[in-house]
């Protein structure tokens, strides 16, 4: 069949003719592929159905069209990242943990001045203390029994220093426990 004018036919407009055509007589193979246009399909004709697969290329996709709830879960992939795409801005706050951080990654540079505090390096030093000649509990804070305990003299004047005795007691995970010699000055270090 070929395209139905009016010119010259004397049967009226397109739209008597229209009328005149019964529902189901025009079949697919007798429509020209060329005259159908955008306009001549009908708000929402075109269904999901009726789009074949791998149709909708890239091409056919309009800009910011494709929104974060049109992305299924975990649709994403490593792969799908560009390299360098990840910025400080696009990681949420607390969100790298310890277990996100490869062993040997943290380097000296990575590090803010003053950040590792001596609490942080395992160590603990009391202030100046003095002796009674009895054992002594001095509180360290470090979490765990420690592994090496220092006990030094703070009164080094000859006058004073003389001898000094000292004896360590069982440490516990709260307290380092010394026996200094009554009335010595002495400081505690104690290594996790």
């Amino acid at each position: 069949m070929s395209a139905t004018t009016t010119e010259g036919t004397g049967h009226g407009s397109v739209a008597d003719i229209k009328s005149k055509i019964y529902n189901g007589t025009v079949k697919s193979e007798n429509i020209d592929p060329s005259t159908v246009i955008a306009s001549d399909v009908a708000d929402g004709a075109v269904t999901t159905g009726k789009i074949a697969d791998v149709a909708v290329t890239t091409g056919k996709i309009a800009d910011g069209a494709v929104t974060t709830g049109k992305i299924a879960d975990v649709a994403v992939t490593t792969g799908k990242i560009a390299d360098v795409a990840v910025t400080t801005g696009k990681i949420a706050d607390v969100a790298v943990t310890t277990g996100k951080i490869a062993d040997g990654a943290v380097t000296t540079g990575k590090v803010a001045d003053g950040s590792v505090t001596v609490a942080k390096m395992g160590v603990f030093k009391s202030s100046e203390q003095t002796g009674t000649g009895s054992e002594q509990s001095i509180s360290h804070g470090l979490g765990v029994a420690p592994g090496l305990v220092i006990v030094y003299p703070t009164d080094t004047s000859v006058a004073t220093a003389g001898v000094y005795v000292v004896a360590e007691g069982t440490h516990t995970t709260s307290v380092v426990k010394v026996t200094v010699t009554t009335g010595k000055k002495y400081r505690v270090v104690a290594f996790v």
